[in-house]
């Protein structure tokens, strides 16, 4: 907890400072990109850059600068408990381990209750949320059968960014699903790009750090932690919670546009057996999109972008609203207009020297190659792809650029959400996921809305995205400052890779 608060006020206090020549922070808003595997990095991305409108205050930043303090000082209570009680061999007849038969005796003890007193005092008024369940009737049914029980949670997985507890219980778990996530390319057919958390890095990563520390004085404290099917249980159990947290947000914000969604229907929510909770993606896609419109909210693309011969180069555009464009209630499920969206393509020296590059933005990763997914992800595994990124000057690459910035985005998002697989796991009974959706929007959103899904999915390849890579398609979406991302290319290199992960 005290590093993901530390590294999401680092944050604010880096997007806060007009010298562009003080130094970049080691981590930033990209340390919170959770693999959870319900595919809603995008509602993600909408929720971070809403928290950080919210605490990036003065007032809010100090008092995430008193919550990490106090937390601090909890860290060193724990591990002065943890040394006393190896140097009672974990007896109990000590009377002062005794009386540690609780969770709420042991917060007593090392002081947590300062961090909640805390966040009790800094609280706001709640924002109003409907106490309707996540979970579809259909997929409680499902459950009941389920080897998965032991996944239910107990904690409240209300989205209020007031709540500096809820705040800090969900930075930790998107911190601790995002450091180190490690990705396998699998040859096929088809070619496939596996993602998984391994929390046993982490927490090597973590002890080596505590150790360092030198905490306690009587004996030093082995802080490793041994038990890999335990750890397995802990992904799978952080990965519900913030499916459901995320779940929760595009309920309330559907809830908050009554003038444009009459109701929400269950049946655009579905829970796997595994206890993965999500909303459809195309719905998902309105939702933020409107946010985007409404907010001004500024969107980052990173095109990586093969050539036919074997060449590659990265693509970098902003992309900003229009400021005469705006979505009316009757257009918010249109699959977008040419007018909504202005395309720049940009260079990395741009992105360090404005001063947008250190304004938080929807960073949008993006593929492109004549072919399809499948293809880029097989040239991943080629061992001579990209060896010219840099000093080869492709036409290919440019043409790309130029019809980039001549294409309608609002188009090209819709035809992406709309085609993609709607839930990521198969229905109870095998129903078809994209007539529950077509059929759920017909009943909230009007027949014309459930016809737009339809037309939207089938034009997907037409236009160039979804399964074909033709103009682009989308491969991950996050919340981060243009600059941060700049820098982390530049140490990186300018090669094709699976964002934010490390190749197995």
């Amino acid at each position: 907890m005290e590093r993901a608060l530390s590294v999401f006020h680092g944050a604010l206090v880096y997007g806060s400072l007009g010298d562009s020549s003080l130094p970049l922070p080691l981590q930033s808003l990209s340390a919170f990109d959770a693999h959870v595997g319900d595919c809603a990095c995008q509602t993600r991305a909408q929720m971070f850059w809403e928290l950080v409108v919210l605490y990036r205050t003065e007032e809010n930043k100090a008092i995430l600068k008193s919550a990490i303090a106090r937390v601090k000082k909890i860290r060193v209570n724990a591990a002065l408990l943890l040394e006393e009680i190896e140097l009672h061999h974990g007896k109990s007849r000590n009377p002062n381990l005794s009386a540690l038969v609780s969770h709420m005796a042991i917060w007593e003890r090392i002081g947590f209750h300062s961090f909640l007193n805390l966040a009790a005092k800094t609280t706001q008024e709640t924002i109003p949320v409907s106490n309707d369940s996540t979970e579809s009737p259909v997929s409680k049914i499902a459950q009941k059968r389920s080897a998965h029980a032991h996944r239910d949670l107990a904690v409240d997985v209300t989205w209020n960014p007031n709540d500096l507890v809820s705040v800090a219980r969900f930075l930790t778990i998107c911190n601790l699903l995002s450091e180190f996530r490690i990705a396998t390319i699998e040859a096929g057919p088809p070619t496939r790009v596996k993602v998984r958390v391994d929390l046993k890095l982490l927490y090597e990563r973590n002890a080596r750090e505590l150790e360092g520390l030198q905490l306690t004085a009587k004996r030093p404290i082995n802080y490793r932690v041994k038990a890999p099917e335990r750890m397995t249980r802990q992904i799978e159990t952080m990965q519900i919670y913030v499916s459901r947290v995320t779940t929760n947000w595009m309920k309330q914000t559907a809830i908050q546009e009554r003038d444009l969604w009459s109701r929400f229907p269950e049946e655009l929510i579905a829970t796997s057996h595994r206890r993965i909770t999500c909303v459809a993606l195309y719905v998902s896609l309105l939702l933020v999109r409107n946010a985007w419109m409404k907010l001004d909210i500024p969107i980052f693309a990173v095109i990586q972008h093969f050539c036919s011969h074997g060449g590659y180069r990265n693509i970098y555009c902003r992309i900003v609203k229009n400021p005469m464009a705006e979505i009316s209630g009757d257009q918010h499920s249109v699959i977008g207009e040419d007018h909504w969206f202005k395309v720049e393509i940009v260079s990395l020296d741009q992105v360090d020297s404005s001063p947008w590059g250190r304004i938080p933005h929807i960073i949008m990763i993006c593929m492109s190659c004549q072919g399809t997914i499948e293809d880029f992800k097989r040239r991943l595994l080629e061992d001579q792809q990209g060896l010219l990124p840099l000093q080869h000057r492709c036409s290919q690459a440019d043409d790309c650029a130029i019809a980039i910035t001549r294409t309608n985005i609002a188009r090209l998002l819709a035809h992406f959400f709309a085609q993609h697989e709607q839930f990521p796991f198969l229905l109870p009974g095998h129903e078809d996921r994209f007539s529950r959706v077509a059929d759920a929007l017909h009943s909230c959103l009007g027949r014309e809305a459930s016809a737009t899904f339809a037309e939207a999915r089938s034009g997907a390849e037409e236009f160039g995205t979804g399964r074909s890579t033709r103009l682009a398609t989308i491969e991950h979406i996050f919340t981060e400052y243009p600059s941060i991302l700049a820098r982390d290319v530049k140490e990186y290199g300018e090669r094709p890779r699976v964002w934010g992960c490390k190749l197995e």
